[in-house]
C-alpha cells in the first residue's frame, strides 16, 4: 500500500483510538441527527480527549468485545447552533469514515459563556 493510499484511508468506528482524536484537538467536526423528523446539524469543536484505565484484551460482556483502551471526547458548540439532544449523531470529518456516535449534552456540568458541551465515550 502506498503512502497516498494510507493517507486516503478513513478511520472507522471499530478501529478508532484516542490518538486519532488527540491529533485533531481544536478542529471542527460536523454532526447530523434526526430529531422528531427534523434534521439538525451542529459544528462542534473538539476540546479534550480523556483516556481511561486499560482493560485486558479480548474482554467480552454479553458476547460483545469491550475496548481494551476506552476513552472519551469532549466537544463545544457555538451558541448559534441548535442544541442537540441525547441521541446518536452522524460524524462528518475528512479523516473519519462517517460513523455515528452517541452524544450526551454535558452543559449543566461544564458551562462557559452559554456554549453547549457534548461528550462521547468509546467503551
Amino acid at each position: 500500500m502506498s503512502q497516498a493510499d494510507v493517507r486516503d484511508q478513513k478511520i472507522t468506528l471499530e478501529a478508532v483510538e484516542a490518538s486519532d482524536f488527540e491529533a485533531r484537538i481544536g478542529q471542527s467536526f460536523i454532526f447530523r441527527m434526526n430529531s422528531s423528523g427534523n434534521q439538525k446539524t451542529a459544528k462542534l469543536e473538539l476540546l479534550r480527549v480523556t483516556r481511561m484505565d486499560e482493560r485486558p484484551q479480548g474482554l467480552t460482556v454479553r458476547g460483545v468485545t469491550i475496548r481494551s483502551k476506552p476513552f472519551s471526547i469532549l466537544f463545544r458548540s457555538a451558541t448559534h447552533y441548535p442544541h442537540l439532544e441525547f441521541a446518536t449523531a452522524a460524524l462528518d470529518h475528512p479523516g473519519f469514515a462517517g460513523f455515528e456516535l452517541l452524544l450526551a449534552c454535558v452543559t449543566p456540568f461544564v458551562e462557559e459563556q452559554g456554549a453547549f458541551y457534548y461528550q462521547a465515550i468509546f467503551n
